[in-house]
């Protein structure tokens, strides 16, 4: 899988770095971003879910609708599972 920076997805998408931020905070399921040290990586396939975010809110939809937007259009979503928790039921 190919990863990018929130930097040069903020040039590419011209969405201020901070706003891509709280994007990912807000809607990281459908973004399926991951830290590597003190940098913040974002899949490449994430980038059309991310220019679909930026629409959306640029139509004037609430956090909460553009959520409800990208599940009922079955936009994908990243599930983050801890192997050690599910080792230690085991």
């Amino acid at each position: 899988m190919d990863w990018t920076t929130v930097r040069e997805l903020s040039e590419r998408l011209g969405v201020p770095e901070r706003t891509l931020r709280r994007w990912i905070e807000l809607h990281g399921p459908f973004i399926g971003a991951k830290k590597e040290g003190r940098r913040l990586l974002i899949p490449i396939e994430s980038v059309e879910a991310l220019r679909e975010i930026r629409d959306l809110y640029a139509e004037g939809m609430t956090a909460q609708d553009v959520t409800d937007r990208l599940r009922n259009v079955g936009m994908p979503m990243t599930i983050a599972v801890s192997l050690t928790a599910l080792w230690r039921r085991a």
